[in-house]
């Protein structure tokens, strides 16, 4: 009986204890019959803290309703289990009392229950929901470290890349600013030989005019005397012409002279023979006649 008043005022469960429903923990004689509102039980427990100052808990049985009171002050069950907390007493884990049966259930029990016994007992286990969400938050908290980490590394990596393209765009610009004034020093350097090139092509053209005026003084000269070349050579093709017609005319007469012609050249070998004869019979004459004087 004092195990279940102290239960009941603690706020056990009816079902934990020797009844079905609350009016089964008031006592009644056999005999009696229920009235509405009349069967009445209450519990009060006097704790004293250790500055000795005097804590009550109550809870009362009426018409099927259980209630509570704190420093005789009624008040949901909620804050009363609240207090009882507070002086370590926890209803859950039943930490106040070894009933039946307990101590050969908890050396049943695994590792694990074990452990979730004893965090009922101590009362982290109605912490686990808010070590839960903190677990998520302190979770949620370390991957966001992990990617601001991450993050902080691209950054750096995109701060060294863009430094470096940076450096590759300020080399770039320094390179295109060389050029340019290399461009600049080869364009003035042709500008330079281009005009004394000019210079020396004007002067060349100057004596080019020169001489071709002059050429073209000859070339006047030169077409006045192959004008008159050529007159003289149709003069002389003229000429030429007349000679050839009187050569002409002069072979048609040789034409017609020459069996005379050949008739007297036969004679006239014939009379060279003769005297080339006669002339040798002279000699052998004169010859002979020598010898004989």
């Amino acid at each position: 009986n004092c195990m279940d008043a102290i239960s009941f005022v603690f706020g056990v469960k009816t079902t934990q204890l020797r009844g079905a429903q609350l009016l089964d923990l008031v006592y009644k004689k056999a005999q009696e019959r229920d009235a509405p509102g009349s069967r009445v039980a209450s519990v009060e427990l006097i704790y004293v803290d250790k500055n000795e100052k005097e804590i009550s808990f109550k809870r009362t049985i009426q018409a099927k309703t259980s209630n509570y009171f704190f420093n005789n002050k009624n008040v949901k069950y909620e804050a009363y289990n609240s207090q009882l907390e507070k002086i370590g007493v926890l209803v859950r884990a039943r930490n106040f009392l070894v009933f039946q049966g307990d101590v050969e259930a908890v050396a049943q029990k695994s590792p694990k229950e074990l452990a979730e016994l004893f965090e009922l007992i101590c009362g982290s286990a109605n912490l686990k929901k808010e070590y839960e969400e903190k677990k998520a938050k302190e979770d949620e908290a370390q991957q966001s470290y992990y990617l601001s980490i991450e993050r902080k590394r691209n950054i750096e990596k995109e701060k060294k890349q863009a430094k470096e393209q940076k450096n590759e765009a300020d080399k770039y610009k320094d390179l295109i600013d060389e050029l340019k004034g290399i461009r600049i020093e080869y364009y003035l350097w042709q500008l330079y030989h281009v005009s004394n090139d000019l210079d020396s092509r004007k002067s060349e053209l100057t004596t080019v005019r020169s001489e071709l005026s002059e050429k073209k003084g000859e070339l006047r000269e030169a077409e006045k005397t192959v004008k008159a070349k050529n007159e003289e050579t149709a003069k002389q093709k003229r000429e030429i012409m007349g000679l050839e017609k009187k050569i002409s005319q002069k072979t048609k007469v040789l034409d017609k002279k020459r069996p005379e012609h050949s008739s007297i050249k036969t004679k006239l070998h014939h009379l060279e023979s003769t005297i080339e004869k006669t002339r040798t019979n002279l000699k052998k004459n004169k010859t002979e006649a020598d010898k004989h004087n």
